[in-house]
C-alpha cells in the first residue's frame, strides 16, 4: 500500500489544525484548575504553620514571663490599680530616685489623671534642688524605670548660693502611661 505524500500532507495538516482548537480550550481550562490547586495548597501549608505556631503560643508566653520576672520587668502598669493608687506609687518612685540622687523633695504634686484614646496619663510634678554633676545620673535612673515613665516638661535654674557650686533648682513633671483597653 503506498501512501501519497499530497494525502499525508493534507491529513497531518486537517489534524493539526483540528487539535489545535482542542488543545487550546484544554489549555484554557485546565490552566485555571491548576492555579486553583496550587493555592488550595498554599493556604493549606499557610494553615498548618499557623495552627503550628498558635499550639506554640503558650510556651512562648511562658518563656516571655520568665524572662521578664528574672530580668525584674514589669510587662505594662496594671489598669486595675485606681488612678488615685497609681499616681501616689508613681509619686513615691519619684521621691525615691531624688533620694538616691543625694537630694530631698521641696514640693510634689499629684496631677489629675487624664484620658485620652484609651490611655491613662498620670503625672507627678516635682520641685528640688540637686548638685550639678548628679543631674545626668538622675534623669537616666527615671528613664531606667519599668513600666517606661516620660519626662514631659523640666525646668532648671542655677540657684546662686555664693559658693563655687551652686545646686540647681529643678522642677518636672513626669508621666506613666496606663493602657485602658
Amino acid at each position: 500500500m503506498e501512501f501519497d505524500r499530497r494525502k499525508i500532507l493534507v491529513l497531518g495538516t486537517t489534524s493539526v489544525i483540528l487539535l489545535l482548537p482542542i488543545l487550546a480550550v484544554l489549555y484554557l481550562a485546565i490552566g485555571p484548575i491548576v492555579s486553583n490547586l496550587e493555592q488550595a495548597s498554599s493556604a493549606s501549608v499557610l494553615y498548618q504553620r499557623f495552627q503550628r505556631l498558635e499550639d506554640e503560643l503558650p510556651a512562648y508566653q511562658t518563656a516571655l514571663a520568665q524572662a521578664q520576672a528574672e530580668l525584674g520587668i514589669q510587662a505594662k502598669p496594671d489598669p486595675n490599680i485606681p488612678a488615685e493608687l497609681a499616681s501616689a506609687s508613681l509619686q513615691n518612685t519619684l521621691q525615691s530616685l531624688v533620694s538616691q540622687a543625694g537630694s530631698q523633695v521641696n514640693s510634689s504634686d499629684i496631677g489629675v489623671p487624664q484620658t485620652v484614646q484609651g490611655l491613662q496619663i498620670l503625672s507627678v510634678t516635682l520641685s528640688f534642688n540637686l548638685p550639678q554633676d548628679r543631674l545626668a545620673p538622675f534623669l537616666a535612673s527615671v528613664d531606667a524605670q519599668s513600666p517606661h515613665l516620660t519626662v514631659q516638661s523640666l525646668d532648671i535654674r542655677s540657684v546662686d548660693n555664693g559658693g563655687g557650686t551652686s545646686p540647681l533648682a529643678i522642677e518636672m513633671r513626669v508621666a506613666e502611661f496606663r493602657d485602658l483597653l
